[in-house]
């Protein structure tokens, strides 16, 4: 629920020159590969905990949601605590960023309800058109630790870069999200990626000038 790295901390790269000097250089073994191909993640034992899957052959399998960007604890307007969780999805990584919330049972960490949404699409993130949302347009993306928003416990923010090609260089952006409603979590008690309904407002501060709201 604190869980709070660095805010220039890499948590996903695209680039692989990069992801093997995180990975590589020192060795750190919570640098994995998530898909098989060139991204690179970080799987810290806080994130673990949440989304049990074990390491196989260096290769990270990121299960149902996916590779954590931002998890803390955020309110709602009812003041409702819920654990805030966004990830980049393998299984389709032209889906874009999920948000997850997770109501928590403290006294037993198994045991939770959750609602997980697509939140923002690849598309809105890049530094050009993309056609054909990842597939038209080869672009890197690199994402910076999510960070709560200290004046505001509904919200938080997370920076990027995208690069045009891997020769170009990296322009940055930057994603604000916060919690406007009552999100309709799961009616059962254990781990389900359960889709519904989550009130949120969304403004990607893009890397042309542009700003995307949903």
């Amino acid at each position: 629920m604190d869980y709070a790295p660095a805010p220039d901390m890499i948590v996903l790269t695209q680039d692989g020159y990069e992801g093997d000097r995180l990975r590589l250089k020192p060795p750190n073994p919570s640098y994995r590969i998530p898909d098989g191909g060139g991204t690179t993640a970080f799987a810290p034992p806080e994130w673990e905990a949440l989304n049990p899957t074990p390491p196989m052959s260096g290769i990270h399998r990121a299960g149902s949601y996916g590779s954590l960007i931002f998890m803390h604890a955020r309110k709602t307007p009812e003041k409702r605590e819920l654990l805030a969780v966004v990830t980049w999805p393998h299984y389709s990584g032209s889906y874009g960023l999920r948000v997850t919330l997770v109501e928590l049972d403290r006294n037993d960490p198994g045991k939770r309800r959750e609602v997980t949404t697509f939140a923002v699409p690849r598309g809105v993130l890049l530094a050009a058109a993309d056609p054909q949302p990842g597939l038209g347009v080869v672009q890197q993306l690199q994402f910076f630790a999510g960070q709560p928003d200290s004046k505001d416990e509904s919200a938080w923010t997370i920076g990027y870069t995208v690069a045009a090609d891997r020769n170009a260089k990296p322009l940055p952006g930057l994603i604000q999200m916060k919690l406007t409603g009552e999100p309709e979590l799961a009616k059962h008690d254990w781990p389900m990626r359960h889709q519904g309904k989550v009130p949120m407002q969304i403004s990607v501060q893009r890397p042309n000038g542009t700003v995307w709201t949903n």
